[in-house]
């Protein structure tokens, strides 16, 4: 159970979608959604994936265990990515996610646009404005540097580690008994890596959902990851049918410290 104030639940229709034409997608059953009475707390009841989240685990994990990991997501990847979007009532809504369709922009707080946004110039003109920032100066030579030729695709929109559950199995010749106990463990008591295989469960947390510039996958599954983190190599074995922008990337960062 999932529970906060303000949970933004007009991602399920678009979460259904994907489940309905793309059913290997891991992700979880929606079994309810509650409201308490005169408030805006929300209890979200879902299924619950095996495992725990990829980002307790990373700092463990061999180039073996990474690399699979990044073939998985690959393949889910695959499955969900190219799917058009569904006929909606508003034609203009061409961008973005959600019943109605609209496009969202997570940094230090989520954003959400105010109408439809039907191209990619409109989107670009959403991501450089705020209510309380002056429309002047660095923000100017941001907005040169973004173009409005990209693809449109279905991105999950927050490809993080801690939204993607896995679960570490021992390789069948260990658990089959065919090593012995002893070479399970490290000198450090950490399972050794070269006896243990993992395997994505569920991607979780698909708020942010829809469909956006092919480069958003990308700049977003990076978007708080901190250098010289654990999760410091995470750029490295991202999907790669979501594609390498390493331009779109560095002008996402200028645009978060703009926004503040």
């Amino acid at each position: 159970m999932k529970i906060g104030n303000d949970i933004d639940i007009g991602h399920i229709h678009t979460l259904e979608y994907i489940k309905h034409h793309a059913p290997r997608v891991p992700i979880p059953d929606i079994h309810g959604i509650l409201q308490q009475p005169n408030s805006n707390r929300i209890f979200f009841l879902m299924s619950r994936a095996p495992g725990e989240p990829l980002d307790s685990k990373w700092e463990f994990l061999g180039e073996n265990e990474k690399s699979s990991i990044r073939e998985q997501l690959d393949t889910i990847v695959g499955y969900f990515r190219f799917l058009p979007a569904p006929v909606t009532d508003e034609t203009q809504a061409v961008l973005g996610g959600g019943s109605p369709r609209r496009c969202k922009d997570a940094r230090r707080e989520v954003r959400v646009a105010q109408g439809c946004i039907s191209n990619e110039r409109q989107f670009n003109e959403f991501l450089t404005s705020h209510p309380h920032r002056a429309q002047a100066g660095s923000i100017s030579m941001i907005k040169s540097y973004l173009t409005d030729d990209h693809k449109v695709f279905l991105a999950h929109g927050d490809f993080h580690p801690r939204n993607i559950m896995v679960l570490t199995r021992l390789n069948d010749p260990v658990a089959d008994g065919a090593l012995p106990k002893e070479s399970l463990c490290t000198t450090n008591g950490t399972v050794n890596q070269s006896t243990t295989r993992i395997t994505i469960t569920g991607i979780l947390d698909w708020e942010m959902c829809g469909w956006y510039p092919e480069y958003w996958e990308y700049v977003k599954a990076l978007n708080t990851i901190t250098p010289g983190s654990d999760l410091g190599d995470w750029w490295a074995y991202l999907p790669q049918k979501i594609g390498i922008w390493p331009r779109e990337h560095a002008v996402d960062l200028m645009l978060s410290r703009w926004h503040g």
